[in-house]
């Protein structure tokens, strides 16, 4: 695979972290992911939740639970 090809499954990898979470992940020059800014140090990138996640508590039973009614625990 490519190191473009790397890259792009690397960013995918964030991406969908950051939806399942629901929170921001920033990359720092050290090569550190975290979802807290770090005092004093510039991230290289930010990347932000899409508007289509779902809270970490769905487990992916969102359409279920709306459908029955249930509230998730």
């Amino acid at each position: 695979m490519s190191v473009e090809g790397e890259q792009m499954k690397t960013a995918d990898l964030y991406q969908r972290a950051a939806d399942a979470m629901g929170v921001a992940l920033y990359l720092y020059p050290d090569g550190s992911v975290t979802n807290l800014l770090k005092a004093g140090v510039e991230p290289s990138a930010t990347i932000k939740p899409r508007e289509c996640w779902k809270p970490a508590a769905d487990h992916g039973l969102g359409e279920q639970l709306r459908v029955t009614g249930a509230m998730p625990l």
